[in-house]
């Protein structure tokens, strides 16, 4: 299964490469690839605190937006306000499964995306994806199934949901 939505690497935003590389889509997520060295084993999430999501330059700009702390974990505007918090944690697989997997999400107040939806004539569009693993053994190989869907918020808080395929098995071509 795959799906693309524009995104920003750190290097990109801070040479200015993904301005009109997507049109007429425009990414305004930050999603840093920092290498994590010798942390990346660290079994309390280090790696995924490394490639914490924030917004980009243009869209903490618009809100005069600051972090309120050096790890850019909640960002506030100039009165103080927590309008965007960078949340990761580190998830244990069950018995089954080897090793652990970290998990992210970028919660921004609804106000401040209303206004800079509204300020850029946008709407805003999530891809969710809900994905099912059965572990294959010796005699067969692990099965994906996907539910998709894709959701359009609009400035004026209009939500359309548009349903993708759903419980599908993934045919993998190799």
């Amino acid at each position: 299964f795959q799906a693309y939505l524009p995104h920003v690497e750190n290097d990109e935003e801070a040479e200015g490469r993904y301005g009109g590389s997507h049109e007429p889509y425009r990414p305004w997520i930050v999603q840093p690839y920092e290498s994590t060295g010798l942390d990346g084993a660290d079994v309390l999430g280090v790696s995924g605190a490394a490639h914490r999501a924030r917004l980009t330059r243009h869209a903490i700009g618009f809100g005069h937006l600051t972090p309120s702390d050096p790890f850019g974990r909640t960002w506030v505007d100039p009165a103080g306000t927590s309008v965007v918090q960078a949340q990761v944690w580190c998830q244990v697989a069950d018995r089954r499964d080897d090793g652990r997997s970290a998990a992210a999400r970028l919660l921004c107040s609804a106000d401040f995306v209303r206004r800079y939806l509204a300020a850029k004539h946008a709407d805003l569009l999530l891809l969710v994806i809900l994905r099912q693993t059965d572990s294959g053994n010796s005699s067969r190989s692990t099965q994906y199934w996907h539910t998709t869907a894709v959701v359009r918020v609009s400035a004026d808080g209009l939500i359309n949901t548009y349903p993708g395929v759903g419980n599908e098995l993934h045919e993998s071509t190799y």
